[in-house]
């Protein structure tokens, strides 16, 4: 049996030394070390900021896609949270080889929107073990690969497709990888869809994954149940910047029902710099600050 591991780069303690700012990092490892899959960890965020009165997805759509299904409040339900699969990362590298290289990603999704899925191709698509594998779950680019689209590009010309054809079966399998899930392991009283990520930005995408969650919920999304979130290119900043003052205060940072960690724990890595003794004091006085008040409050 092979043990969890987790690779991030960067070395904090230089960052902290070259820039004289306390810098915190590595936020995988604890969880993974009380038997996690050190993500998502987005639901953290989700489950702090984003819960409504109404049972919500927070559907991230970068590279790769993952939710969070989140309870109305009042609702003592935990949080699910897993990768649905790919995201952009399949569409943009057949936009690039689409495009001969000249394009990065299929802006709108214009070339989706020309083309037509070829249902065969996407048929062998879902038939990817991930698809079928149970909650708590992770992925990413070692397994949706760039190798694997030139491997699905080499039969375009088989099957007699267009460019546009291959770039909107790409799309379908995202949107369709995001509903079926969503049918798998959801609430079936879903009625709120929060998207944050690049491919909250794809027209196109998201006009068929509206279109495959009617089909997997037999009723429509639409207008306001499908958001765009405020800050959709920043939420992964905010995430990391609200796990950093988790771990300074000392507070949970993971969500055992979404990574799979036997227990809450705290996540990161302090590495100390020149603004320490500041830092402490200003927490310090925030909380006495806080107690100040509330001592105010109960009087």
């Amino acid at each position: 049996m092979f043990a969890k591991a987790t690779l991030q780069l960067g070395e904090a303690s230089v960052i902290a030394e070259r820039t004289g700012i306390t810098t915190i990092s590595d936020f995988r490892s604890a969880d993974v070390a009380y038997g996690g899959n050190g993500a998502p960890l987005t639901t953290t965020f989700d489950q702090l900021i984003l819960r409504s009165d109404r049972w919500t997805a927070v559907q991230n759509i970068g590279g790769i896609g993952n939710v969070t299904f989140l309870s109305p409040r009042g609702n003592d339900t935990d949080p699910i949270g897993f990768d649905t699969g790919p995201g952009n990362v399949l569409i943009d590298h057949a936009a690039w080889l689409a495009s001969n290289g000249s394009l990065l990603y299929d802006h709108d999704g214009s070339m989706g929107r020309s083309g037509k899925p070829n249902i065969d191709m996407l048929k062998q698509m879902q038939e990817m073990p991930y698809f079928d594998q149970i909650p708590p779950k992770t992925t990413g680019r070692e397994l949706f690969t760039k190798d694997m689209v030139l491997h699905w590009w080499k039969k375009v010309e088989d099957q007699e497709l267009s460019a546009n054809d291959f770039v909107s079966t790409m799309t379908e399998l995202t949107a369709w990888s995001i509903a079926d899930s969503y049918r798998r392991y959801g609430p079936q009283e879903l009625e709120r869809i929060v998207l944050s990520g690049g491919g909250s930005q794809n027209g196109y995408l998201i006009e068929r994954l509206r279109h495959h969650l009617l089909l997997q919920f037999d009723r429509p999304f639409e207008g306001d149940a499908i958001e765009i979130h405020q800050h959709w290119e920043s939420k992964e900043g905010q995430l990391f910047a609200m796990l950093a003052f988790r771990c300074i205060k000392n507070q949970f940072g993971n969500l055992p029902s979404c990574t799979g960690a036997r227990s809450k724990v705290v996540l990161g890595k302090i590495s100390p710099a020149s603004n320490l003794i500041h830092l402490s004091m200003h927490f310090r006085d925030s909380e006495n600050k806080a107690t100040e008040r509330q001592a105010k409050s109960c009087g």
